[in-house]
């Protein structure tokens, strides 16, 4: 099993929307529930094409840049309703890789 193959085979364990990016800034995973919610499998994609919210990028690149965790709060279109969602982001320390989690929580 590889890395990519681990990370979907963990990531779909977890029932909120959830997204993997790699230190490339690309989508390397996404669980079902994430692709629900942005309306799109964007695996492979880099993560600024999908999440648009500059406050989600901006934390995103800094936590990329400097590994640190971080929790935002961003205004996301579920289902036909605007939503406010908190976005969980955590970084990811695997062996010969960089990247980290978004895990988003509807908070409205």
């Amino acid at each position: 099993m590889d890395r990519i193959e681990i990370f979907e085979t963990v990531i779909n364990a977890i029932p909120l929307p959830a997204v993997i990016i790699g230190g490339s800034k690309r989508i390397l995973a996404m669980n079902d529930a994430s692709v629900r919610l942005l309306a799109l499998n964007a695996k492979g994609a880099h993560y600024t094409s999908v999440l648009r919210q500059p406050a989600a990028t901006a934390a995103i690149d800094r936590s990329l840049s400097d590994g640190q965790a971080r929790d935002i709060r961003v205004a996301l279109r579920d289902e036909g309703r605007d939503a406010s969602w908190r976005l969980d982001i955590r970084p990811l320390a695997c062996p010969q890789s960089s990247g980290l989690m978004v895990v988003f929580q509807d908070i409205s």
